[in-house]
């Protein structure tokens, strides 16, 4: 897979999404600001499952890891050690079908 940097996405968003050129790289740079204080509103306004959704680019969601016990080795020695992990929040983003597409025949990944 082709290693893909910040002024190639705004290139491939500016000709993809209709967005000017000028104001690619201001929309890069709050996209993921935004994103998770959208994300962490919905959280603190009690929805189970928040998400954000862009349309033709894909759907942002927050699910919640449990706190709990669990075991982990230690790679050198292989001892087992039990940890406590505290409760944390963990952002997914599922790519649509359309930008999966648009990468795949041709866009910033071929």
């Amino acid at each position: 897979m082709k290693e893909v940097n910040t002024p190639e996405i705004a290139t491939f968003m500016s000709e993809n999404f209709s967005i000017p050129a000028d104001n690619t790289k201001a929309v890069m740079k709050n996209l993921a600001p935004a994103v998770l204080n959208s994300l962490l509103t919905q959280l603190e306004a009690g929805v189970k499952k928040p998400r954000v959704e862009f349309h033709r680019l894909g759907i942002f969601s927050l699910s919640i890891v449990p706190a709990g016990q669990r075991n982990v080795r230690n790679p050198k020695t292989g001892e087992v050690i039990e940890k406590y992990f505290p409760e944390r929040c963990k952002v997914h983003f599922k790519v649509s079908k359309s930008m999966t597409n648009i990468a795949n025949v041709g866009g910033i990944l071929a």
